[in-house]
């Protein structure tokens, strides 16, 4: 087989990578007849478990890491990013949230000894779970029972250097809700571009459509899922220690939202180092107070990594994320 062949035979299948994954953004959009609905449609999704953000680092970030999407929790937020990954790593999430709510999130990713072009593949398991709910058929301040309620989501994703500095990723997920004896379930795809310029301080550029896919039908009701589209920049200064993160959220039941999140990353000894955080955005969750904000901060040693997030959501409460990261 000549060289020639062999470089005509990858650009082909670089450009296959590029027209499918143009053509499923393009099915998952057009299916479901995406719009701005603003908060006219709010309320009206399914699973909305799917709409938190996982990873303590990103939550103080308020999630704006479309652009950046530099570690295994670019599975959620862009799994192009996934590609980036030098060896494999690991990431487990834990957010206790108020009236006993437990969100948890596990993640895996490496990139494939494969020739040609580079290539990356993921894991993650995402879940919320809800104890002791108080049953009531009646307006009684005793409750006749308690019951539980689950959400969990399975994904597995693929990622490829589509051109010289443009990565493509793709998700599909298995979704799964339980309310006491009742369930649905839902399969659905996230697809995530991810450009890396290389100019003056623009470190990355990003976006993403996630959730696109059918809906979740409990008994006779059909709710689709929260589709949205998300994208953002990834800015860096100070030899990469200062990186700002400006950023958009479209989901289709809600109004559009601005974010701007901000990470100081400082060296304290070799193998060594800390980082602060903090993100604004203009989505509302809750109401009252400092609803808009997140801040939180980090510590690498080596090949481990601890983060640490504060998101307050007004008057129902704060919430506080630990998350862990180990490269292997």
């Amino acid at each position: 087989m000549s060289a020639e062949y062999r470089v005509l035979s990858a650009e082909l299948k670089i450009k296959r990578v590029v027209f499918l994954t143009l053509i499923t953004l393009y099915s998952a959009l057009s299916t479901q007849h995406f719009t701005w609905a603003g908060k006219s449609q709010l309320g009206t999704s399914a699973a909305n478990f799917l709409k938190i953000h996982p990873g303590a680092r990103q939550a103080a970030l308020v999630g704006s890491f479309e652009g950046l999407a530099d570690d295994v929790y670019a599975l959620y937020y862009n799994p192009a990013g996934i590609l980036g990954i030098r060896d494999g790593e690991f990431a487990a999430n834990h957010t206790q949230y108020f009236q006993s709510i437990n969100f948890d999130y596990l993640a895996a990713a490496m990139p494939l000894k494969a020739g040609g072009a580079k290539q990356a593949m993921g894991l993650s398991i995402t879940s919320l779970s809800v104890e002791k709910i108080e049953k009531r058929s009646g307006d009684t301040d005793t409750p006749e029972s308690t019951f539980s309620a689950g959400d969990a989501a399975y994904q597995v994703s693929y990622a490829r250097e589509a051109l010289p500095r443009l990565d493509v990723g793709i998700s599909a997920k298995y979704i799964s809700s339980r309310i006491e004896s009742f369930s649905a379930e839902a399969f659905a795809a996230d697809v995530g571009v991810l450009w890396k310029p290389e100019y003056q301080h623009i470190a990355g550029v990003g976006l993403t459509v996630r959730n696109a896919g059918g809906e979740m039908k409990f008994k006779e009701v059909s709710d689709p899922l929260p589709l949205s589209v998300t994208g953002g920049l990834a800015l860096q200064w100070f030899d990469k220690k200062l990186t700002l993160l400006p950023g958009f959220y479209a989901p289709r039941d809600n109004d559009p939202a601005l974010s701007l999140g901000a990470e100081w990353k400082q060296p304290i000894t070799p193998g060594l180092d800390t980082a602060l955080r903090a993100g604004y955005t203009t989505w509302e969750r809750g109401t009252g107070g400092t609803r808009s904000l997140g801040i939180g901060f980090g510590l690498n040693f080596r090949q481990f990594g601890f983060d640490f997030g504060w998101i307050p959501y007004g008057d129902l409460g704060n919430t506080f994320r630990y998350s862990i990261l180990a490269r292997f």
